[in-house]
C-alpha cells in the first residue's frame, strides 16, 4: 500500500469474524491497527504510534497512517470509521496529542488529520468544550504556571489558545505542556480528549 508516494509496512490477518485486521510496521510492535468488519461495515484505527517502521522508506509523518487507514477502509466498502484518540508525543514525557492540539487550535489531531470529514465524539458533546477552549483567557489558564512569559491582552477573550499556540511552535517550551497539560486542559475545557472515540461517516457516494 501507498499512500503521499510513500510505501506502508504491513500485513492483512483474518479471524473467524471476517474481520480483517491491517497492522502497519513492526507486527510484534504495530504502528496501528486497522480492523475491518464486513459484517457491519465499520473500521476501526487503533494503537497509533509514531514509529519510523511504518514506512518502508522512513517517513515519519503519522498523518499519513490516518489517511491511508480512511483511504483503504473507504475503498473496502466500510461505512464508518472509529478513532479512539490515544495518540500521545514525548515531550520529554508523554503528553496527550488530542489536548495540546485542542488547546492550541480548538480541533484534535484527528480532526486536524482528516478536514472535511464528518466525525462526531462518542457520548461526549464536543462542542461546549471547543467553545471554551477558543474562548479561555491566558490570565486564567497558564499565566502562573508561565510567570516569566508576560502577555499584553493575557486577559483577552482567545488569549489562552494564541499563547499556547505560539508556546508549541517553540520547541523550548515542549517540558511545559509535558508538566502543565493535565492542569491546563482542567482549566480551560476540564476533561481529558485522550482516548476518546470518535465516529466517522465516510460517504457513500464515494464507497466502492
Amino acid at each position: 500500500m501507498t499512500i503521499d508516494g510513500h510505501p506502508l509496512t504491513y500485513r492483512i490477518t483474518q479471524d473467524k469474524r471476517t474481520v480483517f485486521t491491517i497492522l502497519t510496521g513492526n507486527p510484534a510492535s504495530p504502528c496501528s491497527v486497522l480492523e475491518l468488519d464486513f459484517s457491519t461495515h465499520h473500521a476501526t484505527l487503533q494503537t497509533l504510534e509514531h514509529q519510523t517502521e511504518c514506512f518502508a522508506d522512513g517517513y515519519e509523518n503519522m498523518r499519513t497512517v490516518v489517511r491511508a487507514a480512511y483511504e483503504y477502509a473507504k475503498r473496502k466498502g466500510m461505512r464508518e470509521l472509529f478513532l479512539t484518540d490515544q495518540s500521545s508525543i514525548l515531550c520529554p514525557d508523554r503528553v496527550p496529542l488530542a489536548d495540546l492540539s485542542f488547546l492550541t487550535t480548538g480541533q484534535t489531531w484527528y480532526e486536524s488529520v482528516l478536514p472535511g470529514l464528518y466525525c462526531v465524539l462518542y457520548h461526549r458533546d464536543i462542542e461546549e468544550s471547543r467553545r471554551r477552549a477558543r474562548a479561555a483567557t491566558w490570565t486564567t489558564v497558564g499565566a502562573d504556571l508561565l510567570p516569566e512569559l508576560h502577555v499584553d491582552d493575557g486577559g483577552a477573550e482567545g488569549s489562552a489558545m494564541r499563547v499556547l499556540g505560539e508556546l508549541k511552535k517553540g520547541r523550548e517550551h515542549c517540558e511545559f505542556f509535558s508538566q502543565n497539560s493535565t492542569r491546563l486542559v482542567a482549566r480551560t475545557y476540564g476533561r481529558s480528549l485522550q482516548g476518546t472515540v470518535w465516529k466517522c461517516d465516510i460517504p457513500q457516494d464515494t464507497v466502492r
